[in-house]
């Protein structure tokens, strides 16, 4: 919904512009959306990272684990990779100018925090402030400071929705999906998306066939929400709430829609819980010593704030200390039922943990400073990695190890299980070739030198081989009982010019349109077949290629805005043509070995013999 409240369904697979200025003012001010496609037919975008920046600060915001309603545990201690954060279960990330940082951080004029189950991006000075849950985002901007001066896919914040569908050069499109493509920035991390050419025409994913929408979306016009109705009016999320259960029926995406609304109509002073009216498809967890509350406080109180009066009545739906209780400190998740001491004389500091142990924080009862233990994970180590129990675990080639469920009692780590894999310790008399009993392309042999047992194996290497290309009953193996040959068919697809239209690139810069291009497809006759009289493959080599071919010129257009001219080949008709082919290397070398199994064996023997000198 743009700022002036224009609906429009978008599912783009790129970065894209929320909010510029027009005019600059602000240095290096944006906000930006990174999407992705979360469905099996790539045709549903959903967020993965929110982007803010402002003069030599940028914010991102990164959804770990994506399309998930319950966000608990949304912050803490950030001083881990993104790999990492995935494999501890944390949904969302925070980086300043590309560094984890620890929440509530406030530098230069950014103030980051949590509020619910929200995470809040606020810059005091442009009275300005965005939030993001993983699901949704909201932007609130001053009207004082940036009516008519804001671009992009959140419009032209001027109380008017006929130039919302902006285009980046100024013009109007017709459609908000139009104008978002045309948004697109630079993402090194998605080379498909081209910011500055015009983008290919998505799929119209509404034409699709009627679905039963899912039933919590009727909660949305019904009593629930009704004392909303007023302030906020739902049918946008209605149809958001159809698009998600239609598209995404397996994911429960649909809460999104009510928890947005409920969101919204907070931040209109109507709170709602929601969540108990939904039968359980839409449930929100707590961590243990929290309580979910749909009402709760905007800015949670703590032993350090608990003497300031609060300054605002806007609630929001979260996790929260429970009644009786209140928080330690933003940075120390931990509730108490008294704050009976001065925690700025607190000195200890949270430990760096070995690999397999965590830190854990409690405060003991009668005490006032938080203590910090590093506990273990329940996981196997090996070099400094950590695994998890009833994985697998590489230590050498010779052993089987996996991560059992047992503990150590002196490390209190889990305990890697090994097995040795057996070796076969038997050999054939010396001299003798035996194929292996299960494979006839294995060639087991062994020789006695200075009185040594040596054994080594032979692989035999097939050329490919399709069945499906062989005359019927006219399979058979070769000599060395390992390969196949067979009589091929005659090809059914002739040697001919096939067309296709498709879109010339050419050093970053690409056609307009998708134009014409032509190329050699079929069929000449080639194959590889076993003479019984030679004893070897004959070959018979003809290449499908043009026979008679143009220059045409086409116009490309490229990312800074100009245009070249470029020239491409056009084939015009198509012929067999023959070409040499000889037998390769390789297979020459498995003839000699297949017919002469003595010459094998001596090489093995002159081998060995000057291993020994």
């Amino acid at each position: 919904m743009t700022f002036d409240g224009l609906y429009y369904s978008y599912q783009g697979n790129c970065t894209y512009v929320l909010v510029e200025e027009i005019d600059k003012k602000v240095d290096n001010f944006g906000v930006y959306i990174d999407n992705y496609h979360c469905d099996a037919q790539d045709v549903v975008s959903c967020p993965r990272t929110l982007i803010v920046r402002h003069e030599t600060q940028e914010v991102r915001i990164a959804t770990v684990e994506p399309n998930t309603v319950n966000v608990e545990g949304l912050l803490g201690v950030y001083l881990i990779d993104e790999h990492d954060a995935s494999a501890l279960g944390l949904q969302n990330w925070v980086t300043v100018n590309k560094q984890p940082v620890a929440l509530p951080y406030k530098k230069f004029g950014v103030h980051i925090y949590e509020s619910g189950i929200n995470c809040v991006v606020e810059i005091p000075e442009l009275k300005m402030n965005v939030t993001y849950n993983g699901l949704s985002f909201s932007i609130r901007m001053p009207y004082s400071l940036f009516g008519s001066n804001t671009q992009g896919q959140c419009g032209t914040c001027n109380n008017n929705t006929a130039d919302d569908c902006m285009l980046p050069n100024g013009n109007i499109a017709q459609n908000c999906e139009t104008m978002a493509d045309h948004w697109q920035v630079v993402d090194p991390s998605k080379p498909q998306c081209s910011p500055g050419l015009v983008p290919t025409n998505t799929p119209d994913v509404t034409t699709r066939q009627p679905c039963q929408e899912a039933a919590i979306c009727e909660l949305l016009l019904g009593s629930v929400f009704k004392p909303c109705h007023d302030s906020v009016n739902p049918e946008n999320y209605y149809k958001a709430c159809i698009f998600d259960s239609c598209m995404l029926p397996s994911m429960d995406l649909e809460c999104s829609s009510l928890q947005i609304y409920a969101l919204t109509c907070a931040d209109q002073g109507v709170c709602i819980d929601w969540r108990s009216h939904t039968n359980g498809v839409c449930p929100y967890n707590c961590p243990s010593g929290k309580e979910y509350q749909a009402c709760g406080p905007t800015t949670e109180i703590t032993c350090k704030s608990s003497e300031q009066n609060a300054t605002t009545t806007k609630q929001t739906e979260g996790c929260f200390c429970p009644n009786g209780t209140m928080l330690f400190d933003h940075s120390v998740d931990v509730c108490v039922k008294t704050c009976e001491c001065n925690t700025s004389l607190c000195t200890a500091t949270a430990p760096k943990c070995t690999p397999g142990f965590e830190v854990q924080t409690s405060i003991p009862s009668g005490q006032c400073c938080p203590v910090y233990e590093c506990v273990p994970k329940k996981v196997c180590v090996h070099e400094n990695a950590e695994f998890l129990p009833n994985s697998s675990i590489f230590i050498d080639k010779c052993q089987n190890c996996i991560c059992t469920n047992d503990v150590n009692p002196s490390t209190q780590l889990n305990i890697i299980s090994c097995q040795h894999v057996p070796c076969d310790v038997t050999c054939q008399e010396p001299g003798e070739f035996q194929n292996d009993p299960y494979n006839n392309c294995t060639i087991y042999s062994c020789v006695n030198i200075h009185d040594q047992l040596i054994s080594s194996t032979s692989e035999i290497t097939c050329p490919a081989f399709n069945e499906d290309s062989c005359k019927p009953g006219t399979i058979s193996f070769l000599p060395n009982g390992c390969c196949k040959t067979c009589t091929p068919l005659e090809s059914s697809t002739p040697c001919s010019v096939r067309e296709r239209e498709d879109f010339i690139v050419y050093n970053g810069c690409r056609s307009v349109d998708r134009v014409v291009v032509t190329e050699c497809e079929g069929a000449c006759g080639t194959f590889s077949l076993y003479s019984a009289e030679s004893n070897s493959l004959d070959h018979t080599c003809s290449c499908c290629r043009e026979s008679k071919s143009t220059m045409k010129e086409v116009v490309l257009k490229c990312p800074h805005g100009h245009s070249i001219s470029h020239k491409y080949v056009y084939v015009e008709s198509c012929s067999c043509q023959d070409t040499e082919c000889s037998i390769s290397q390789s297979e020459e070398l498995e003839t000699i070995e297949e017919n002469d199994n003595t010459t094998t064996l001596n090489r093995i023997r002159r081998a060995i013999s000057s291993s020994f000198k």
